[in-house]
């Protein structure tokens, strides 16, 4: 596992997973498209902004990403969309709302 000699991430918790095209293709690397958008599997929408920066011994330079920049395998960076809401609550989101829902019954009020 690579890691940034400067800030020691770990380059698995920069790699986007289960993300799946959310705009349109933009072009072609080594037979794979390249989206304009990517949503990963929490809803959060990332944007195509190049190709992930290698070390003389072919490593990502993990500290070469800037903040919110993200690793599609093989190598496309994607930025996260700050400003980007989701249309449909996360998987995440909707398990919260049903587990709070068990636990949370209305009151009963009293009888007159």
């Amino acid at each position: 596992m690579s890691v940034g000699p400067v800030t020691g991430r770990p380059l698995i918790y920069l790699i986007l997973q289960d993300a799946v095209p959310s705009g349109l293709a933009i072009g072609n690397l080594g037979g794979d498209t390249i989206y304009e958008f990517v949503t990963d599997y929490f809803g959060k929408r990332y944007r195509y902004v190049g190709l992930a920066p290698r070390r003389w011994s072919g490593e990502i330079d993990v500290d070469a990403l800037q903040a919110g920049e993200f690793i599609l395998p093989p190598n496309l960076v994607y930025r996260l969309e700050r400003s980007h809401v989701a249309r449909q609550p996360g998987r995440i989101a909707r398990l919260w709302a049903s587990v709070t829902s068990f636990f949370v019954r209305p009151s009963k009020s009293p009888s007159r």
